[in-house]
């Protein structure tokens, strides 16, 4: 692939390797691809006998507004992925990257009719600064903590072909887009580990973080409407239980009486339930050290992140997905958890509690 290294780039010898890569690239033809330059404005198009690639920047709003309706399709076909659709990465780039160019890569049928969308990958362009060297990646997004995405978005039954097409299609990527390697955060998901080999395969180098264990609950059986989420907790984790059995002692000996657990589900709440229950959470939150970090920090734009989280939290919420649990000790609100339920994961977005109980 013309641009990228076989190595990691903090390796030594980054010049001569790059170097000596670009011109095997050069010589190199991905085996029995076709690339097709097509008019200025729509990208171009890799092709062969069961799939048609098309390759193309996203600059503006109405760019991506344009392709808006061919996303969604795909999405109804595709596993269900919290972070991994049209309206949450639209947003993320609208509000946190509108002047940073991001790439689409579009794996259609060859032989269907109207080229259904098969797979569609998202890549933002990103520069690594502070270094001795400062390469352009594509980058996944992945600007919120506690995301875990799958590479691409791909119909259920076709995941390994959109895997080789997407490998085929990084070369081309790569050079319309001059960026050196693949930068993969946060992945999760089946795909993974076959996209990281058909990259490996290609010698086109990527720069993987290796997510640490997201704050979850699995369920043994998929989420049903009513499960407990102390007894799923209980079965699985009755070591961490204990403890948290101590804790509540505590809490019941200090005010008297024992701390309550509430369970909201959002698409439940009337509008007004579900603001008094963001204010509710908002108030816990605004006396953390998280919060008063992001107030000082020269590194975060705290009233643009929360604004982008209360949209977040009010799309999820209207796909049926977002659960608030607050506890109450003391006669007042005293902690919370933000949350999703998707399928047979519970997983914990935001958490808080007030510092009053920490002694």
């Amino acid at each position: 692939m013309a641009g990228l290294l076989t190595r990691g780039i903090w390796g030594g010898r980054n010049q001569e390797i790059r170097t000596a890569v670009r011109r095997r690239a050069r010589r190199e033809a991905a085996p029995g691809m076709r690339v097709e330059r097509m008019e200025q404005g729509m990208g171009s198009a890799l092709s062969n006998r069961e799939w048609v690639t098309t390759i193309r920047p996203l600059d503006t709003e109405e760019d991506w507004q344009g392709v808006r309706a061919r996303v969604e399709e795909l999405e109804r076909g595709s596993a269900l992925n919290p972070w991994w659709n049209w309206e949450y990465i639209h947003e993320q780039w609208r509000t946190f990257q509108p002047d940073r160019r991001t790439w689409m890569v579009d794996v259609a049928d060859a032989q269907g009719e109207g080229r259904a969308a098969l797979g569609i990958g998202l890549w933002r362009e990103y520069v690594f600064k502070g270094r001795r060297l400062c390469p352009k990646a594509l980058r996944s997004f992945d600007h919120i903590y506690f995301m875990r995405t799958p590479p691409f978005l791909a119909r259920r039954g076709r995941e390994a072909m959109v895997c080789e097409a997407m490998a085929d299609a990084m070369g081309e990527l790569g050079r319309r887009s001059k960026a050196c390697l693949m930068s993969l955060n946060r992945m999760d998901g089946g795909a993974v580990s076959p996209l990281l080999a058909e990259l490996s395969r290609r010698r086109i180098a990527f720069k993987q973080r290796l997510w640490t264990p997201a704050p979850q609950l699995v369920f043994e059986a998929p989420a049903t409407e009513g499960a407990s989420v102390e007894e799923q907790f209980d079965k699985r984790h009755k070591k961490a239980l204990r403890d948290v059995r101590r804790q509540e002692r505590r809490l019941e000996e200090r005010y008297g009486e024992a701390a309550e657990m509430f369970h909201f589900v959002g698409k439940d709440l009337a509008d007004e339930e579900y603001q008094a229950c963001v204010a509710r959470f908002r108030k816990i939150e605004s006396k953390t050290w998280q919060h008063h970090w992001e107030d000082q920090s020269c590194r975060v734009d705290p009233e643009l992140k929360r604004a982008f989280e209360d949209r977040a939290l009010a799309m999820w919420r209207r796909r049926g997905l977002l659960e608030f649990y607050f506890l109450r000790a003391g006669g007042k609100c005293a902690a919370f958890f933000v949350t999703l339920r998707v399928e047979d994961r519970l997983w914990l977005l935001l958490t808080g509690y007030d510092p009053d109980l920490k002694d």
